[in-house]
């Protein structure tokens, strides 16, 4: 039994002192790793552009549209007030010829 355990404890120390050489080394970025690395991060940031002017662009379409909406509707009470005075000097001018229709 005695074997068996400093057989043991042996491969023990020795699994443990051979971790070190397990580890994979620390690597320098190769030049294309690097390169594409750029690439990457400058296309990245030409999105996020994009994005942010899109958003831009979308708020601004909601304000178009909110403005075109109010505009719309002063417009149909404008059209409304006219067609009004229209009928009541239509009829006031037919009541002067003497229409009676």
């Amino acid at each position: 039994m005695r074997i068996l355990l400093s057989v043991s404890l042996c491969n023990n120390k020795m699994s443990t002192e051979g971790n070190e050489a397990l580890s994979p080394p620390t690597r320098q970025p190769n030049p294309q790793q690097s390169a594409s690395s750029k690439r990457l991060q400058q296309t990245q940031a030409q999105v996020d552009e994009v994005v942010g002017i899109m958003r831009v662009n979308v708020e601004k379409v909601l304000e178009r549209d909110q403005k075109l909406s109010e505009l719309d509707d002063r417009a149909g009470e404008v059209l409304n007030e006219l067609c009004k005075r229209i009928n009541l000097v239509s009829a006031q001018f037919l009541k002067e010829i003497g229409f009676n229709g």
